[in-house]
């Protein structure tokens, strides 16, 4: 039996994909990710959900919108004093890492 593939999911912050050379960019150097995108899956039919970050990683993590996982804006760290115990955003919902680890995946 084949192992399954690995998967690396790569977030960047605020960028755009017009601004890698894998997505037509010929003035931005950017060898490495274009490499990714070669040996890899790159997403061309993409779209955010939100104009902050943490609700639209919560969304690919999720398959949800915003109004569906709840998350509508960023989480402000320096509140984690005043945050539950063991708290955790995503906690009771089923996420793409929870899929994965039940198909055996290691995640992080």
């Amino acid at each position: 039996m084949a192992s399954p593939p690995n998967i690396v999911l790569i977030f960047t912050d605020n960028q755009q994909a017009a601004t890698l050379g894998c997505y037509g960019n010929p003035e931005i150097y950017t060898p490495n990710i274009d490499r990714l995108s070669e040996t890899g899956v790159t997403f061309d039919n993409a779209f955010c959900p939100n104009g902050f970050c943490l609700p639209c990683r919560a969304s690919v993590l999720t398959g949800k919108l915003p109004s569906q996982h709840g998350i509508h804006s960023w989480i402000d760290d320096r509140n984690w004093k005043e945050w539950p115990q063991d708290w955790h955003a995503l906690q009771e919902l089923n996420t793409l890492p929870k899929q994965l680890q039940k198909q055996g995946y290691k995640t992080a």
